[in-house]
């Protein structure tokens, strides 16, 4: 940034093994369209997410962004 700060994110999903290329894409292409904000990718399997968002939760060690299919949401909120 003109700033010269940074900023470290986590993002959290359950790409599958095929979907997880184009997730990196995606992080790969945000971070090149803002400097100085990296992003870690933190992969968690469908069947288990909803486990570790609660145990992240309890632990507050949330990621910043996450993957939250609607039924989830409505219970988050």
């Amino acid at each position: 940034s003109a700033s010269g700060e940074s900023a470290h994110l986590v993002y959290m999903g359950w790409a599958t093994k095929d979907e997880l290329p184009i997730e990196l894409e995606r992080i790969k292409d945000f971070e090149a369209k803002t400097p100085g904000i990296t992003v870690e990718y933190l992969q968690v399997p469908g069947d288990q997410y909803v486990t570790k968002m609660n145990t992240m939760a309890s632990s507050n060690t949330l990621p910043d962004i996450a993957m939250i299919n609607e039924a989830q949401c409505l219970k988050w909120a």
